[in-house]
């Protein structure tokens, strides 16, 4: 048998794509630091549109619109398929918010006193919703996505960081906390 021949196993590869590679979304379980850091993205969204002078109902909108599109990536699909639940969140809201715009002009709502005019600002709200909510909603989840990723990058480079201090890797430095029996502790 000759030694140059390596034996191998014909594997099929995995469905999966490495953990690297998975896209980021809003988890479906956190802490206080998850917490911590929406927050303070929020406030920064706020801040943004303070800054630009948005009027109160748009900002309440935009953060409401921003908040349902994450609440979509971590329960749909169970929070595997974050870009897909953005698209859907996002078109669906988008079209909600067209109807209750519509609703809030005056314009009658399908039953009594419905006419063409509602049927065809309903149908415009539909048409343009739906195209226009999957953007933006794709648009927000890659947002709220970039917000966890970055906060992923910062609690890893911090680990990384603290490990390297410490003087014996993963384990804590000796402090002592309570006197040996056996020491001498000063008393006779």
């Amino acid at each position: 048998m000759d030694p140059e021949i390596v034996n191998a196993e014909l594997v099929e590869p995995s469905r999966q794509p490495p953990a690297s590679l998975a896209p980021y979304g809003v988890p479906r379980r956190f802490g206080i630091g998850t917490i911590m850091v929406v927050t303070a993205a929020f406030a920064g969204l706020l801040a943004l549109l303070r800054s630009l002078g948005a009027p109160p109902i748009v900002v309440g909108i935009l953060v409401a619109y921003v908040s349902l599109v994450g609440l979509g990536q971590a329960v749909l699909f169970r929070g595997r398929r974050p870009r897909l639940a953005s698209i859907v969140t996002g078109a669906v809201c988008l079209v909600l918010l067209g109807v209750v715009a519509i609703a809030g002009k005056g314009i009658p709502l399908p039953g009594r006193g419905f006419s063409m005019s509602a049927m065809a600002s309903l149908l415009c709200a539909v048409i343009w919703g739906v195209p226009f909510g999957a953007m933006c909603g794709y648009l927000a989840g890659g947002v709220v996505a970039g917000v966890f990723l970055v906060m992923d990058a910062v609690d890893t480079f911090l680990t990384k960081l603290f490990q390297r201090r410490r003087p014996h890797g993963d384990q804590e430095p000796d402090v002592p906390t309570a006197v040996d029996p056996g020491s001498s502790s000063g008393k006779n």
